[in-house]
């Protein structure tokens, strides 16, 4: 882990699923999971999948993160349970959340205080 990487909270991750109004894709890695996953936010729902799966994504549609959050999930995922597994979510393809210097420019650019 380099010195700019962090343990983003789920608190700190709402704020910034919250800020965004546009359709983000949140990719997810976990320490213990070779595949990876996505939280796609819509305006009235938010889905969790795999990505990349030829097998199927198993795409999941919940009511709002809170539902998601609490729920166990594809490959018996949970992110209340398995929140200190993630070792990256990458907002875009662009902003990697649990990199600190990422994490406060994106806090800058859509203008969320922390």
């Amino acid at each position: 882990m380099s010195d700019s990487m962090f343990q983003l909270c789920f608190e700190q991750f709402k704020m910034v699923y919250d800020a965004v109004k546009h359709e983000a894709e949140f990719r997810i890695c976990f320490d213990d999971h070779d595949n990876e996953y996505m939280i796609i936010k819509y305006e009235n729902k938010v889905s969790f999948q795999r990505c990349g799966v030829s097998n199927g994504s198993g795409e999941l549609i919940f009511d709002s993160l809170d539902s998601l959050y609490i729920a166990r999930t594809i490959d018996n995922i949970c992110l209340n349970a398995d929140w200190t597994k993630i070792t990256s979510i990458i907002m875009d393809d662009f902003f990697d959340l649990c990199d600190k210097s990422d994490f406060v420019q994106l806090c800058e650019e859509y203008q969320i205080i922390e």
